[in-house]
């Protein structure tokens, strides 16, 4: 009989593993919490407090800082 690989699927917050079909394991993703900054930076474009372009610029000062959340990322 061949040995198949296991196989990880993401869903959701969560990882869940399967090996010959049958689910092996279940992990959750823990959250990350947003920096502040970033988050004021993104209210501020929420209110058209800012541009875009200074948006992205003060983005790119705090990303050697800090953990960015998918937006952000995406933004970038």
């Amino acid at each position: 009989m061949i040995d198949l690989p296991y196989l990880a699927v993401a869903g959701g917050a969560y990882i869940f593993v399967y090996k010959h079909l049958k689910g092996t394991f279940k992990f959750l993703i823990p959250n990350v919490d947003p920096n502040p900054e970033e988050l004021q930076v993104w209210a501020d474009l929420k209110e058209a407090k800012i541009e875009i372009k200074d948006a992205i610029n003060k983005l790119i000062e705090l990303k050697t800082n800090c953990k960015f959340t998918l937006n952000s990322i995406n933004l970038l």
